[in-house]
């Protein structure tokens, strides 16, 4: 130890304060950080670091909080709602609770669902279109026909031969017409499903991972007593 002081005697004054003025925004950044109160724990919030200070109120656990200041096993902090005071530092962590954690997955997978609904009534839409161009495309094709027929019946005769192939060559475009519309909404719809497809899947293996998480977690906090601190 002798040795240790000899040598920080030997390093220029400067230098000390230099290497201070360095970590000191580090300090500000640490002190600065936000902590939450401890799971299933309420502490209370004093006026000043010691147990004999009055009380000011009680924190509930996933409490988010400020850090100003440290001293000792006490810490000077804010909430949410601007109220400053000191609790015991071995009742605040910087992780995020669980509750707050289930809270997060739960609203997750209520989203998910959400968009599991949308993406079904699309497919329904879609759907009920497919359906009425394939009428549609039916009506055509019978009209088709039947043109055809007349003038298979009627191309003998010249004078209303020009008028017959005029009709039929309409109802071809007609035809043609509707057989690309129906082809580009089977691309669409392939398409679509495909990615539903690949939606569900990973909504689907979300869900069995979200829940296991909560499963696991809810099964950790059932096992833990609720408990309320005064100190």
């Amino acid at each position: 130890m002798t040795h240790f002081y000899k040598n920080i005697s030997r390093v220029p004054l400067y230098s000390i304060l230099i290497m201070g003025f360095l970590l000191l925004p580090a300090m500000n950044t640490l002190w600065a950080a936000d902590r939450y109160v401890s799971d299933n724990v309420e502490i209370t919030l004093r006026s000043g670091p010691g147990s004999g200070n009055s009380i000011q109120s009680m924190l509930s656990s996933g409490t988010p909080l400020t850090i100003l200041d440290k001293q000792s096993s006490w810490i000077k902090v804010r909430t949410a709602q601007g109220e400053v005071g000191w609790v015991m530092k071995r009742y605040v962590m910087d992780q995020t609770p669980k509750s707050i954690k289930i809270k997060n997955l739960r609203n997750k997978i209520e989203q998910l669902q959400s968009e599991k609904n949308e993406s079904q009534k699309l497919v329904s839409n879609l759907r009920n279109k497919n359906q009425k161009l394939h009428k549609d495309l039916n009506k055509v094709q019978t009209q088709f026909k039947e043109t055809k027929k007349k003038y298979e019946n009627l191309k003998s005769t010249a004078g209303q031969a020009m008028e017959i192939k005029k009709n039929y060559k309409s109802a071809q475009e007609k035809l043609q017409k509707n057989k690309d519309k129906i082809d580009a909404l089977k691309d669409e719809n392939s398409k679509l499903r495909s990615k539903i497809r690949l939606y569900w899947f990973i909504a689907g293996g979300s869900l069995v991972f979200v829940s296991a998480i909560i499963g696991f977690i809810l099964g950790r906090l059932q096992r833990k007593k609720s408990k309320k601190v005064y100190f």
